[in-house]
């Protein structure tokens, strides 16, 4: 493991994969076999690939009938300085949102249903990784949608578009690379749609007969190519924009507003003649949970939610005829249309995959009120106990509004305030009948990825009014949509039995104003950086934060300065190094690819000695570990690189991005008062693929998803580490897929003291494991591990579900004073193997274990894995 130098205590949260892990190539061995035959994942189709005969027989067969138009851009971006003819010669959407062909013999795209009061219900940019609730959530309501793949999704996360197939979906192409496909030249743009036909058919044994060119971005030579190979192109007449909240460029106010605005013109009778297509995505956990939120509005507002093929008495969607669909007549006929839930509230725990499912129904507010904030409740309902929390909400006039109740000791409200000018602003909090002592703690969620300005206290005022101010406020700028989250929190610790009785907040903006900052964007292009995916952007983030970053930070507000990477293709083929870095913003919105080379090691991306750093996507960087492992032998490389480090870093949230098969470890993040969220990782099955090495006090991890060939969820001490008392730690909402569990140790030899404590994970899935939860030491440890607490922890096929042993390494000699106590094992269910303990505690008779409290615990024998 990595070696910490600064911080005292080590947390590593190391995720494993199955061999039947479902976002993994490695799962579907046709794939695994058949990645020659396709360009590289993420990669832009360059050219036919030299080994691919049949496709380029097809496209020779038609390429001299193309019309002769021009691309309207270079490397997938689109030219800004584009002259183009205002009378739009070439029926192109992006200058026109043209879908009347203007060259004879193209067919017209579909950008609409002809059945009234329908919606053609489809989702682009999947398929997801963590799809898997979202699509149960569809499952359950019998509702089937079509689905826009893009084809290297499809390649490297095979078994997750199976699911579509599987469900009864229609699965459509969205291209190889979701670039604009306007840019490319002919035989480029065949690629990117022929490659991702064979990877549809390749994983689902089915051949698409429609596609969506992603932005839209389509004229008649796209959909010429189009067509010559047996797709129709599909567009929309709405566009719900769900995708810029991750982009950062849209609230989730603005996009509720919307939803809104769409549900609005349904209800009104827009579409009782005929119906709509809504763009909507399956790109993340928040567009996903949108959709699923909304879904009983769209419900009510529609007679019919249908695919879209089956809007377009379409029964055969693939090439393939052993597939059919019903008509529109026959689904209308046979079944009725797709209800909303029932009108009491219901609210479920957050998934595995860190999708929060919380079904959220109409209230009794009246038409009469104008709120202008969303209050929330997201408490955390798996630890309510019966009767303990619960919400409503209703979308009335555009605005989201609920009454929320709580009798737990612990709540969190979320309060949206949208606009707000920059000032002082106050909380009115008459809705709580507070306990005497009782505070707010407040976090500013801006509307791009959310920056969360954790633990500011904020008092109650004796007018039970909460004063905001100073940096709480400060981050509010603008016409933009602000969410605070506040947890009320009672001194006394004892359980809060009154209840929160407010329909809504409200918010009193006082005439302060603080002074706001121009945002300054440091892009790299500007200092070197090309989107090639050949040219070292190294180099260019060096300069772009030499010469642009540094000269700027002026405030303490990291996004005041941002290092862009933007969208496209990049090659990192050199370690960048960030000392001494504060108060600033890496915002990853293109994809970051390592080469093999056998002379690169150490860190790839390494902030050192810094404090208040933001690094976000939505990008993703893609390591190439498998060149650095052939054959899975770690020995052949040993110095090869690893991707993130944080040394010495204080106040550091990472958040949003997508890391892939690193060579080595992926993140290693030592300091305090960190935050990491919303994140997925994807390695293969092997070691020395750790997840995230985190190290230092009062950090905070929730809802990831990682997988790998290594432990899962450990906290470790390395030799000669000392640990500060009460570091404290939170993992929430974690997807561990496979090998090692939620491990505490293996701590080093004699030399180590050992001082863990307040450590506390809530709802964690581990499936395909060689363990659950781990508490292991060597014999001659000396110290304590205390105050430990396992919440809501699911297995599936885990050898070792509960295991503490104080011989884990080392020698036999019971010479340990390794104190561990107080550790609480409270609600585990799930699925062990038939040759392993379901609880085995081993531990040192010189120091025993001490108060295991073990509570609701529910683990039965499965196969062998």
């Amino acid at each position: 493991m990595t070696n910490a130098f600064f911080a005292p205590l080590t947390l590593l949260l190391l995720f494993a994969v199955s061999v039947r892990a479902n976002c993994d190539i490695s799962d579907y061995p046709p794939a695994v076999a058949a990645q020659g035959n396709f360009p590289g994942v993420w990669t832009p189709v360059s050219a036919i690939l030299e080994n691919d005969a049949e496709g380029r027989a097809l496209f020779d067969s038609f390429k001299d009938r193309i019309p002769n138009i021009a691309p309207k851009g270079t490397n997938g971006v689109p030219d800004p300085h584009l002259k183009y003819d205002n009378s739009d010669p070439d029926c192109w959407w992006t200058f026109s949102t043209c879908v009347t062909p203007k060259t004879p013999g193209v067919d017209a795209d579909v950008a609409s249903v002809p059945e009234p009061s329908t919606l053609g219900y489809g989702f682009d940019d999947g398929p997801a990784c963590q799809h898997d609730v979202f699509y149960d959530f569809m499952k359950e309501h019998n509702q089937k949608a079509t689905f826009f793949y893009i084809g290297s999704n499809v390649l490297s996360q095979p078994l997750q578009a199976q699911r579509a197939i599987i469900d009864g979906h229609e699965v459509c192409v969205h291209s190889w690379s979701h670039m604009p496909m306007t840019s490319f030249d002919n035989e480029q743009a065949f690629g990117e749609m022929w490659y991702t036909m064979q990877a549809i058919k390749l994983v689902t044994g089915y051949t698409p007969k429609c596609w969506r060119p992603p932005q839209g971005d389509v004229d008649d030579r796209i959909r010429f190519i189009a067509q010559a190979l047996n797709l129709t192109t599909v567009l929309w007449d709405f566009d719900a924009n769900d995708w810029q909240f991750g982009a950062g460029t849209m609230s989730a106010a603005q996009i509720l507003g919307n939803y809104a605005d769409f549900i609005g013109n349904a209800t009104s009778g827009a579409f009782d003649d005929i119906g709509a297509i809504l763009l909507t995505h399956e790109l993340d956990n928040f567009t996903m949970q949108t959709a699923i939120d909304q879904y009983p509005r769209l419900s009510s507002a529609f007679k019919h939610i249908v695919p879209i093929a089956t809007a377009l008495n379409i029964t055969q969607p693939y090439v393939e005829t052993n597939f059919t669909m019903q008509s529109f007549a026959e689904l209308i006929g046979v079944a009725s249309p797709p209800s909303p839930p029932s009108s009491s509230t219901q609210t479920a725990a957050p998934s595995a995959s860190g999708l929060i499912v919380s079904k959220t129904l109409s209230s009794s507010f009246s038409a009469d009120s104008t709120p202008t904030i969303s209050a929330v409740n997201h408490a955390a309902s798996a630890s309510a106990t019966s009767g303990s929390s619960g919400s409503t909400t209703e979308l009335l006039n555009g605005r989201v509004f609920g009454l929320v109740t709580s009798s737990l000791d612990r709540s969190n409200l979320d309060v949206e305030l949208s606009p707000i000018a920059s000032g002082q602003a106050t909380v009115d909090m008459d809705a709580c009948v507070a306990d005497d002592g009782a505070t707010l703690s407040v976090s500013v969620l801006d509307s791009g990825p959310a920056r969360d300005f954790r633990s500011i206290p904020i008092p109650l005022l004796s007018d039970n009014q909460a004063l905001l101010s100073g940096p709480a406020v400060q981050h509010m700028k603008g016409e933009q949509a602000y969410t605070l989250r506040g947890t009320k929190d009672h001194s006394d610790h004892h359980p809060v039995v009154k209840t929160m009785l407010a329909s809504f907040v409200s918010l009193a903006i006082l005439a302060l104003a603080l002074p706001t900052h121009a945002i300054v964007t440091c892009n790299v292009l500007n200092y070197g950086g090309v989107a090639d995916n050949k040219t070292d952007i190294g180099p260019a983030l060096s300069a772009a934060w030499t010469k642009c970053v540094i000269p700027n930070v002026k405030t303490t507000v990291a996004t005041d300065v941002q290092l862009l990477v933007p969208a496209g293709s990049f090659l990192l083929a050199s370690n960048v190094l960030f000392n001494h870095a504060a108060n600033w913003n890496l915002h990853l919105a293109g994809n970051l690819y390592l080469p093999f080379d056998p002379n690169l090691g150490g860190t790839m991306l390494q902030w050192q000695n810094c404090n208040n750093i933001l690094v976000n996507g939505p990008g993703s960087i893609f390591g190439n570990g498998l060149r650095y492992r052939p054959n899975n032998d770690l020995t052949i490389h040993p110095g090869r690189p690893r991707l993130l480090r944080f040394q010495a870093c204080n106040n550091v949230e990472l958040t949003q991005i997508t890391l892939f098969d690193s060579p080595k470890f992926h993140v290693a993040m030592f300091g305090d008062n960190n935050l990491i969220h919303n994140m997925a990782i994807r390695a293969t099955f092997v070691g020395e693929t750790d997840g995230y090495d985190i190290s230092g006090n009062n950090n905070y991890i929730h809802d990831v998803s990682v997988q790998n060939g290594d432990e899962v969820c450990k906290h470790d001490l390395l030799s000669g580490e000392k640990a500060l008392i009460n570091p404290g730690f939170r993992a929430e909402n974690i997807e561990c897929i496979g090998t090692a569990g939620c491990n505490i140790g293996s701590f080093g030899g004699a030399d180590t003291t050992v001082n863990v404590q307040n450590v506390v994970y809530t709802n964690v899935t581990v499936s395909n494991s060689d363990a659950g939860i781990m508490i292991k030491s060597y014999p001659d440890n000396i110290g304590i591990v205390k105050n430990i607490t396992y919440n809501h922890f699911t297995f599936n096929k885990a050898a070792y579900p509960l295991y503490i042993s104080a011989f884990w390494a080392g020698n036999n000699v019971d010479t340990g004073k390794l104190q561990i106590s107080d550790v609480t094992f409270n609600g585990v269910t799930g699925t062990g193997t038939p040759t392993r303990p379901a609880v085995l505690l081993n531990c040192n008779k010189a120091t025993p274990c001490k108060n295991i409290v073990v509570s609701h615990y529910r683990i039965l024998p499965r196969e062998k894995l």
